[in-house]
């Protein structure tokens, strides 16, 4: 009886110093970027210098596969210039395992 006794504090010692821990950590938020974060500069910076407007907002629509193991980035960015409001749809080729950017193109009037 006294060797239980005995083991229930060092048990609970450990099972303390195991669960506390655990109870005051704060979840960690990841700071990196999204891999599309990089075009998504490039291509607001793009825009403003070609439409010479405001970006009122912007989505990313994602990553889709090409030919010749290259792929489309693309972003719809919703501009105003001069109390008019309008979207335009910025199609970026790049070559993935480079990330190096091949080309842009603009579609205007999408939203």
């Amino acid at each position: 009886m006294k060797k239980n006794i005995m083991i229930f504090p060092l048990l609970a010692a450990v099972l303390l110093i195991w669960a506390v821990p655990a109870l005051w950590a704060v979840p960690s938020i990841s700071s990196a970027e999204p891999s599309y974060a990089r075009f998504g500069r490039i291509a607001v910076k793009e825009t403003i210098a070609k439409y010479g407007a405001e970006v009122v907002d912007y989505r990313y629509d994602g990553r889709f596969p090409l030919p010749d193991d290259m792929a489309e980035e693309r972003f719809r960015l919703w501009l105003r210039k001069e109390n008019r409001e309008f979207g335009v749809t910025v199609h970026m080729t790049i070559v993935p395992s480079t990330n190096r950017l091949v080309s842009i193109r603009w579609e205007s009037g999408t939203s």
